[in-house]
Protein backbone atom coordinates (compact mmCIF):
# COMPACT_ATOMS: atom_id res chain seq x y z
CA UNK A 1 0.00 0.00 0.00
CA UNK A 2 2.36 2.42 0.77
CA UNK A 3 4.80 1.37 -2.70
CA UNK A 4 1.55 2.18 -4.27
CA UNK A 5 0.81 5.27 -2.63
CA UNK A 6 4.68 6.47 -3.55
CA UNK A 7 4.20 5.59 -6.82
CA UNK A 8 0.95 7.30 -7.81
CA UNK A 9 2.37 10.33 -5.83
CA UNK A 10 5.55 10.93 -7.34
CA UNK A 11 5.58 8.73 -11.12
CA UNK A 12 4.66 10.98 -13.17
CA UNK A 13 6.58 14.32 -11.81
CA UNK A 14 9.71 12.44 -10.28
CA UNK A 15 9.58 8.80 -11.68
CA UNK A 16 13.26 8.02 -10.57
CA UNK A 17 12.38 8.49 -7.16
CA UNK A 18 9.58 6.25 -7.67
CA UNK A 19 11.72 3.77 -9.04
CA UNK A 20 13.94 3.38 -6.05
CA UNK A 21 10.46 2.45 -4.63
CA UNK A 22 8.66 0.19 -7.00
CA UNK A 23 10.93 -0.16 -10.31
CA UNK A 24 9.06 -2.61 -12.31
CA UNK A 25 5.71 -0.83 -11.59
CA UNK A 26 4.49 0.19 -14.96
CA UNK A 27 3.49 4.10 -14.16
CA UNK A 28 7.10 3.68 -13.05
CA UNK A 29 8.56 2.42 -16.07
CA UNK A 30 6.43 4.39 -18.85
CA UNK A 31 7.06 7.74 -17.18
CA UNK A 32 10.56 7.31 -16.79
CA UNK A 33 10.55 6.12 -20.60
CA UNK A 34 9.00 9.05 -21.67
CA UNK A 35 11.03 11.33 -19.15
CA UNK A 36 14.07 9.91 -21.67
CA UNK A 37 12.56 10.32 -24.98
CA UNK A 38 11.95 14.19 -23.99
CA UNK A 39 15.62 14.65 -22.78
CA UNK A 40 16.73 12.53 -26.26
CA UNK A 41 14.54 15.18 -28.11
CA UNK A 42 15.87 18.22 -26.39
CA UNK A 43 19.39 16.96 -26.84
CA UNK A 44 18.35 15.80 -30.47
CA UNK A 45 19.51 12.26 -29.97
CA UNK A 46 18.27 9.12 -30.80
CA UNK A 47 16.10 7.17 -28.32
CA UNK A 48 17.85 4.37 -26.95
CA UNK A 49 16.04 0.52 -27.69
CA UNK A 50 16.17 -0.03 -24.44
CA UNK A 51 13.70 2.89 -22.99
CA UNK A 52 11.59 1.77 -25.77
CA UNK A 53 11.65 -1.77 -24.61
CA UNK A 54 10.38 0.06 -21.07
CA UNK A 55 8.02 1.60 -22.20
CA UNK A 56 7.03 -1.66 -24.26
CA UNK A 57 7.22 -3.53 -21.21
CA UNK A 58 4.84 -0.87 -19.25
CA UNK A 59 1.91 -1.38 -22.01
CA UNK A 60 2.10 -5.31 -21.12
CA UNK A 61 1.34 -4.63 -17.77
CA UNK A 62 -1.04 -1.88 -18.02
CA UNK A 63 -2.81 -2.56 -21.35
CA UNK A 64 -5.48 0.19 -21.01
CA UNK A 65 -2.64 2.95 -20.76
CA UNK A 66 -2.71 5.13 -23.68
CA UNK A 67 0.93 7.22 -23.53
CA UNK A 68 2.52 3.70 -24.78
CA UNK A 69 0.39 3.46 -28.28
CA UNK A 70 1.08 7.59 -28.63
CA UNK A 71 4.99 7.26 -28.47
CA UNK A 72 4.47 4.44 -30.76
CA UNK A 73 2.27 6.57 -33.30
CA UNK A 74 4.94 9.38 -33.03
CA UNK A 75 7.80 6.55 -33.68
CA UNK A 76 6.10 5.93 -37.01
CA UNK A 77 4.90 9.03 -37.97
CA UNK A 78 8.92 9.99 -37.64
CA UNK A 79 9.74 6.87 -40.12
CA UNK A 80 7.16 7.86 -42.46
CA UNK A 81 4.47 5.27 -41.55
CA UNK A 82 1.22 7.40 -41.42
CA UNK A 83 -0.75 4.44 -41.66
CA UNK A 84 0.98 2.73 -38.39
CA UNK A 85 0.85 5.83 -36.84
CA UNK A 86 -3.15 6.59 -37.35
CA UNK A 87 -3.97 3.22 -35.76
CA UNK A 88 -1.27 3.63 -32.81
CA UNK A 89 -2.74 6.77 -32.45
CA UNK A 90 -6.75 5.19 -32.40
CA UNK A 91 -5.59 3.05 -30.19
CA UNK A 92 -4.65 5.26 -27.49
CA UNK A 93 -7.89 7.03 -27.80
CA UNK A 94 -9.91 3.88 -27.01
CA UNK A 95 -8.24 3.22 -23.95
CA UNK A 96 -8.64 6.78 -23.13
CA UNK A 97 -11.55 8.67 -24.89
CA UNK A 98 -10.85 11.61 -22.67
CA UNK A 99 -6.75 11.52 -23.40
CA UNK A 100 -5.94 14.94 -24.64
CA UNK A 101 -2.39 13.83 -26.42
CA UNK A 102 -4.42 11.06 -28.08
CA UNK A 103 -7.33 13.39 -28.99
CA UNK A 104 -4.81 15.62 -30.46
CA UNK A 105 -2.23 13.18 -32.50
CA UNK A 106 -5.54 11.66 -33.67
CA UNK A 107 -6.75 14.93 -35.17
CA UNK A 108 -3.55 16.31 -36.91
CA UNK A 109 -3.12 12.61 -37.91
CA UNK A 110 -6.15 12.72 -39.70
CA UNK A 111 -5.51 16.34 -41.30
CA UNK A 112 -2.51 15.03 -42.12
CA UNK A 113 -4.14 12.16 -44.25
CA UNK A 114 -7.16 14.42 -45.28
CA UNK A 115 -9.24 12.54 -43.05
CA UNK A 116 -11.72 15.43 -42.97
CA UNK A 117 -14.96 13.80 -40.77
CA UNK A 118 -12.11 12.30 -37.86
CA UNK A 119 -10.21 15.63 -38.08
CA UNK A 120 -13.00 17.76 -37.34
CA UNK A 121 -14.43 15.07 -34.86
CA UNK A 122 -11.33 15.37 -32.87
CA UNK A 123 -10.86 19.19 -32.88
CA UNK A 124 -14.88 19.76 -31.50
CA UNK A 125 -14.26 17.40 -28.41
CA UNK A 126 -10.38 19.66 -27.93
CA UNK A 127 -12.72 23.39 -28.47
CA UNK A 128 -14.83 21.87 -25.62
CA UNK A 129 -12.66 20.08 -23.36
CA UNK A 130 -9.24 21.79 -23.47
CA UNK A 131 -8.17 25.71 -22.70
CA UNK A 132 -6.83 27.07 -26.46
CA UNK A 133 -7.48 23.42 -27.63
CA UNK A 134 -9.19 24.99 -31.21
CA UNK A 135 -6.39 27.69 -31.72
CA UNK A 136 -3.39 25.22 -30.89
CA UNK A 137 -5.54 22.82 -33.82
CA UNK A 138 -6.62 25.98 -36.25
CA UNK A 139 -3.62 25.86 -38.20
CA UNK A 140 -4.62 22.70 -39.57
CA UNK A 141 -7.84 23.54 -39.89
CA UNK A 142 -6.90 26.85 -41.78
CA UNK A 143 -4.75 24.73 -44.58
CA UNK A 144 -7.54 22.14 -44.75
CA UNK A 145 -9.74 25.14 -45.96
CA UNK A 146 -7.93 25.98 -49.10
CA UNK A 147 -9.40 22.63 -50.63
CA UNK A 148 -12.75 24.04 -52.08
CA UNK A 149 -13.77 20.33 -51.64
CA UNK A 150 -13.63 20.86 -47.64
CA UNK A 151 -15.42 23.66 -47.21
CA UNK A 152 -19.29 22.63 -47.05
CA UNK A 153 -17.98 20.44 -43.73
CA UNK A 154 -15.72 23.18 -42.73
CA UNK A 155 -18.91 25.04 -42.89
CA UNK A 156 -21.09 22.76 -40.66
CA UNK A 157 -18.66 22.71 -38.08
CA UNK A 158 -18.21 26.62 -38.12
CA UNK A 159 -21.79 27.24 -37.91
CA UNK A 160 -21.91 24.37 -34.90
CA UNK A 161 -19.01 25.57 -33.04
CA UNK A 162 -17.93 29.71 -33.21
CA UNK A 163 -15.12 28.67 -30.84
CA UNK A 164 -13.81 26.03 -33.84
CA UNK A 165 -14.88 28.79 -36.47
CA UNK A 166 -13.32 31.72 -34.82
CA UNK A 167 -9.95 30.49 -33.83
CA UNK A 168 -9.70 28.64 -37.58
CA UNK A 169 -10.76 32.08 -39.28
CA UNK A 170 -8.69 34.03 -37.23
CA UNK A 171 -5.72 31.69 -38.17
CA UNK A 172 -6.54 32.75 -41.73
CA UNK A 173 -7.51 36.15 -41.35
CA UNK A 174 -3.66 37.46 -40.56
CA UNK A 175 -3.39 37.12 -44.41
CA UNK A 176 -5.11 39.43 -46.67
CA UNK A 177 -4.92 36.98 -48.93
CA UNK A 178 -7.05 34.79 -47.86
CA UNK A 179 -10.12 37.63 -48.09
CA UNK A 180 -12.28 35.90 -50.30
CA UNK A 181 -11.55 32.26 -48.34
CA UNK A 182 -12.54 33.69 -45.35
CA UNK A 183 -15.71 35.00 -46.33
CA UNK A 184 -16.35 32.73 -48.53
CA UNK A 185 -16.58 30.26 -44.92
CA UNK A 186 -18.36 32.46 -42.64
CA UNK A 187 -20.42 36.17 -43.49
CA UNK A 188 -18.56 38.90 -41.25
CA UNK A 189 -22.18 40.60 -40.95
CA UNK A 190 -23.64 37.01 -38.64
CA UNK A 191 -20.21 36.72 -36.91
CA UNK A 192 -21.22 37.24 -33.10
CA UNK A 193 -19.75 40.13 -31.68
CA UNK A 194 -17.50 37.87 -29.32
CA UNK A 195 -15.36 37.10 -32.39
CA UNK A 196 -12.00 38.44 -33.57
CA UNK A 197 -11.47 37.22 -36.98
CA UNK A 198 -13.85 40.02 -38.46
CA UNK A 199 -10.99 42.65 -36.72
CA UNK A 200 -8.07 40.97 -37.81
CA UNK A 201 -9.20 40.58 -41.40
CA UNK A 202 -9.75 44.38 -41.66
CA UNK A 203 -6.67 45.02 -39.63
CA UNK A 204 -4.58 42.54 -42.23
CA UNK A 205 -6.17 44.40 -45.63
CA UNK A 206 -5.28 47.81 -44.14
CA UNK A 207 -1.66 46.74 -43.55
CA UNK A 208 -1.75 45.37 -47.24
CA UNK A 209 -3.15 49.13 -48.15
CA UNK A 210 -6.78 47.13 -49.85
CA UNK A 211 -8.18 50.40 -47.75
CA UNK A 212 -11.73 49.76 -49.62
CA UNK A 213 -11.76 46.40 -49.09
CA UNK A 214 -11.04 46.25 -45.22
CA UNK A 215 -13.68 49.69 -44.78
CA UNK A 216 -16.16 47.35 -46.80
CA UNK A 217 -15.36 44.28 -44.19
CA UNK A 218 -15.36 46.66 -41.27
CA UNK A 219 -19.38 47.98 -42.66
CA UNK A 220 -20.53 44.66 -42.98
CA UNK A 221 -19.08 43.41 -39.63
CA UNK A 222 -20.32 46.25 -37.57
CA UNK A 223 -23.80 45.94 -39.08
CA UNK A 224 -23.79 49.52 -40.83
CA UNK A 225 -25.48 50.96 -43.55
CA UNK A 226 -25.50 54.43 -44.85
CA UNK A 227 -24.18 56.20 -42.44
CA UNK A 228 -20.63 54.71 -42.50
CA UNK A 229 -20.02 55.74 -45.92
CA UNK A 230 -19.00 59.88 -44.68
CA UNK A 231 -15.69 60.72 -44.98
CA UNK A 232 -15.64 60.80 -41.18
CA UNK A 233 -17.30 58.47 -39.30
CA UNK A 234 -19.57 59.13 -36.18
CA UNK A 235 -18.20 62.93 -37.14
CA UNK A 236 -20.50 64.47 -34.18
CA UNK A 237 -19.21 61.96 -31.86
CA UNK A 238 -22.67 60.41 -31.10
CA UNK A 239 -21.00 57.19 -29.75
CA UNK A 240 -21.15 53.71 -31.61
CA UNK A 241 -20.09 50.27 -30.93
CA UNK A 242 -18.66 49.97 -34.31
CA UNK A 243 -15.42 48.07 -34.22
CA UNK A 244 -12.14 49.31 -34.76
CA UNK A 245 -10.09 51.18 -36.54
CA UNK A 246 -12.62 53.47 -38.58
CA UNK A 247 -14.25 54.29 -35.41
CA UNK A 248 -13.14 56.49 -32.80
CA UNK A 249 -11.14 55.45 -29.68
CA UNK A 250 -11.04 58.10 -27.32
CA UNK A 251 -8.24 57.55 -24.56
CA UNK A 252 -7.53 58.69 -20.71
CA UNK A 253 -3.95 59.28 -19.92
CA UNK A 254 -1.56 60.83 -18.26
CA UNK A 255 -1.12 62.91 -21.19
CA UNK A 256 -4.73 64.17 -21.20
CA UNK A 257 -8.11 62.78 -21.90
CA UNK A 258 -10.75 62.58 -24.44
CA UNK A 259 -14.51 62.34 -24.65
CA UNK A 260 -17.62 63.15 -26.36
CA UNK A 261 -19.51 66.28 -25.12
CA UNK A 262 -22.26 68.40 -26.72
CA UNK A 263 -22.15 66.95 -29.83
CA UNK A 264 -18.10 67.33 -29.88
CA UNK A 265 -14.95 66.09 -28.89
CA UNK A 266 -13.40 67.58 -25.90
CA UNK A 267 -9.54 67.34 -25.36
CA UNK A 268 -7.67 68.42 -22.72
CA UNK A 269 -4.20 68.10 -22.87
CA UNK A 270 -1.81 68.71 -20.05
CA UNK A 271 1.32 69.54 -21.83
CA UNK A 272 3.34 67.43 -19.49
CA UNK A 273 3.73 63.80 -21.42
CA UNK A 274 3.79 62.87 -25.07
CA UNK A 275 0.48 60.34 -25.68
CA UNK A 276 -2.36 59.73 -28.13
Amino acid sequence: MVRGAIVEQYAETRPQLAARVWPGHPDVELWQGLTEIGTASRLRRPVSPEVLATIRDSAVKAPLAPEPFLVRGVQAQIAGDEAAAGAAFLAAKLRDGRSVPARYFLAEHAFRTGNARQGLTEIAFLSKFVPNGAASLAPYLGNYAKDPRNRPQLRALFRSDPVVADAALSVLAADAGNARLVQSLADPGSAPRTATWPARLVASLIAAQDYAGARELWKRASHLQGAADAPVFDADFKGSDALPPFNWTLNSSTAGLAERRNGGLHVIFYGQDDGV
